[in-house]
């Protein structure tokens, strides 16, 4: 991410929302959006409580965030493709 991009884009939401706001404000300022491969490995949590309640909070956060740029943005405009 370029100096001129971070500028335009912060701040940061907070949460397990971070990554989806980071996309939606990239994405609605105009940059290009590109999937990077990396070497990270994700810490899987088990089919117990703990494990639900955990993505029961990264559902709410994501949820959170969808909802903050739906009211701020608005709908996506529909893209024609050609």
């Amino acid at each position: 991410m370029t100096r001129s991009v971070l500028t335009r884009i912060l701040p940061f939401a907070s949460g397990y929302g971070v990554e989806v706001a980071l996309t939606i404000r990239v994405a609605r300022e105009g940059f290009i959006v590109l999937e990077v491969p990396t070497g990270m490995s994700h810490a899987e949590t088990g089919r117990d409580l703990k494990g639900f309640m955990h993505r029961g909070k990264q559902f709410v956060h994501v949820a959170k965030v969808l909802g903050g740029c739906l009211f701020r943005y608005g709908p996506f405009p529909k893209k024609k493709f050609t």
